[in-house]
């Protein structure tokens, strides 16, 4: 309490605009103390709460500019413009995705508008592509009820009045992407986007974007420009539980790093939950195959994915809590692949042994 006195927020102020909140107007300026305070200092929403003399933790999300999945746009005049953006992940009490804009004029004063819902949902891991004095926002991760799988946000931010409109499209659309790239083209008339994450449905696994699709501006009309016909497959487990990777990588991290309070620790914990205590040398060799390849180096961003080089392609093995997947950047020939696929399977079913379904990742 006596950090909100010194910043001149009272507590009925700081209860007043705790929370996150839709528009009633599109925009609808919602310029206050205490969001622009949580602006300039991007506390987290429980940093917040502990300045204050009461415990929100079970009373709904608390409002903060600590996100991730936030766009940033910089404008020729100067002002900053901040879209959306998630904090925290879903089993956290101030787990929020926003659908806000932030503006941060020159002069470093702020102005924050909302929306109604059905103008702007909640929206982040997107892109923001400025173009004249408009940007617009393609994609959303956003929270699981949103997502349609053939459907791909497009909305429209007028940096003139900031009102948002959505963009109508048709063609031949990405579907529900999110986290890609994107890039006006060199005539300005189209936004290409590539890489990212694409949402298949809540019975298919997430799988990455490996094609580029562009947006016609004037008409709205999506093409596909590039498609890879890459060998993809994945693996999971048969009951659908967690496939314990994660956990045998902080093992054997613990071990590697010489940590052995930790090790112990995390070795009684794991063994408990696996039935069995767990051979780390498999999981060092798992993506070893019985094949001439090179390691190729981790990429910084990527903590969860290995890449090896076979007859001068790619192969990445991506790590997800459910499912591994396996992406060939190119040609193999068909032995190599039965190959790869075989050999992975049995030293996962020696790693974790349970029943793991291999299938083929078809876009």
């Amino acid at each position: 309490m006596e950090k909100l006195k010194s910043i001149g927020i009272s507590q009925e102020l700081f209860e007043e605009w705790r929370k996150p909140r839709f528009g009633s107007s599109n925009p609808t300026l919602s310029n206050n103390p205490v969001w622009n305070w949580l602006i300039k200092t991007k506390i987290s929403a429980w940093e917040a709460n502990k300045a204050s003399e009461h415990d929100f933790y079970n009373d709904g999300p608390t409002w903060c500019f600590d996100r991730f999945g936030q766009s940033t746009t910089e404008l020729s005049d100067g002002r900053i413009i901040y879209i959306g953006g998630e904090h925290e992940d879903y089993y956290d009490p101030d787990f929020y995705i926003y659908n806000d804009v932030v503006v941060e004029q020159p002069d470093g004063s702020i102005d924050i508008f909302i929306y109604p819902q059905n103008v702007f949902p909640s929206t982040d891991s997107h892109s923001a592509t400025l173009v004249g004095d408009k940007i617009i926002i393609i994609g959303c991760l956003g929270y699981p009820m949103q997502r349609e799988m053939e459907d791909t946000h497009v909305f429209i931010l007028d940096t003139n009045t900031f009102s948002i409109s959505k963009m109508e499209t048709n063609g031949h659309k990405p579907g529900w992407i999110y986290k890609h790239s994107a890039h006006l083209t060199d005539d300005a008339k189209a936004i290409s986007i590539y890489f990212g994450m694409r949402y298949r449905g809540k019975n298919l696994s997430i799988i990455e974007n490996i094609d580029e699709w562009n947006l016609n501006l004037a008409t709205g009309s999506w093409k596909q420009t590039k498609k890879n016909n890459w060998p993809r497959w994945q693996y999971l487990r048969a009951d659908k539980k967690s496939n314990f990777l994660w956990d045998l990588r902080q093992l054997l991290w613990n071990q590697n790093a010489g940590w052995k309070e930790s090790y112990e620790k995390d070795l009684r914990k794991l063994t408990e939950a696996l039935g069995y205590q767990p051979d780390l040398s498999i999981l060092e060799s798992l993506y070893q195959p019985p094949i001439e390849f090179e390691l190729l180096p981790n990429q910084e961003d990527e903590y969860n994915q290995i890449q090896i080089l076979i007859e001068g392609v790619v192969v990445r093995y991506k790590e997800e809590h459910w499912e591994l997947q396996v992406t060939v950047e190119g040609t193999l020939q068909p032995h190599i692949i039965t190959l790869l696929k075989q050999d992975l399977y049995q030293k996962l079913s020696n790693l974790v042994k349970t029943h793991w379904e291999m299938t083929d990742i078809e876009a």
